[in-house]
């Protein structure tokens, strides 16, 4: 049963380890809690809305529908006052640089940073 005092995000999703970060945001995987299904939840950092980057990151994946781009499941806004957001995708097991490398598109060496 969900924690009546639990925000938006812990009522649907519980978070596991940080997969990655960015300049204004990091993200984390998780499970959804109704479904079971993992997903990867990318938190926006406040300071990205200075920079007009969170509407124009959130406008581009609610709008774009191509087979290469990964799907906008959600956006909830976890923390109006501070204005953080989190974005929900659905998880995969390979990021873009494990997959490049699978396909040959990065040498074996190329750095991981």
């Amino acid at each position: 049963m969900a924690n009546q005092s639990a925000g938006p995000l812990e009522k649907k999703y519980t978070l596991k380890d940080e997969t990655g970060t960015g300049a204004f945001s990091q993200v984390y995987q998780a499970v959804c809690n109704a479904t079971g299904r993992a997903k990867a939840v990318k938190f926006l950092d406040p300071k990205a809305v200075k920079f007009g980057s969170e509407s124009v990151e959130v406008e581009l994946l609610r709008t774009c529908s191509h087979p290469n781009v990964i799907a906008l499941e959600e956006v909830l806004h976890i923390d109006p006052r501070r204005a953080k957001t989190a974005l929900v995708f659905p998880a995969f097991d390979l990021d873009l640089r494990r997959l490049l490398r699978l396909r040959r598109g990065f040498p074996l060496d190329f750095p991981n940073e």
